[in-house]
């Protein structure tokens, strides 16, 4: 019992990585308002204690998935992007 609380905790640990993601829109090109516009997307990783490393997956400005492998933590990326209505950033990260 002991162990896989102490498996579950480790894991919960893990899960509760501290990521911050903040994302701010530049002035539109469309004096709309609308859409497609520009933005500048931040991608600011700060790990809690003990991680050192991780495997990190963001979306780039082409709106692909761009895979890095460990990759020493705090991780900082700032890319600017053509978004759509409806369109997401990701950020995924495995700590190691």
């Amino acid at each position: 019992m002991k162990s896989t609380a102490l498996k579950f905790s480790k894991l919960f640990s893990a899960l509760l990585f501290v990521v911050f993601f903040s994302a701010s829109c530049s002035k539109s090109d469309n004096s709309s308002g609308g859409y497609p516009k520009n933005v500048t997307i931040l991608y600011k990783l700060i790990p809690s204690a003990g991680y050192t490393t991780g495997d990190i997956g963001y979306l780039n400005e082409t709106g692909s998935t761009t895979f890095l492998t460990s990759q020493p933590l705090s991780f900082t990326k700032q890319i600017t992007r053509t978004v759509n209505k409806n369109d997401a950033a990701s950020l995924h990260v495995s700590a190691t």
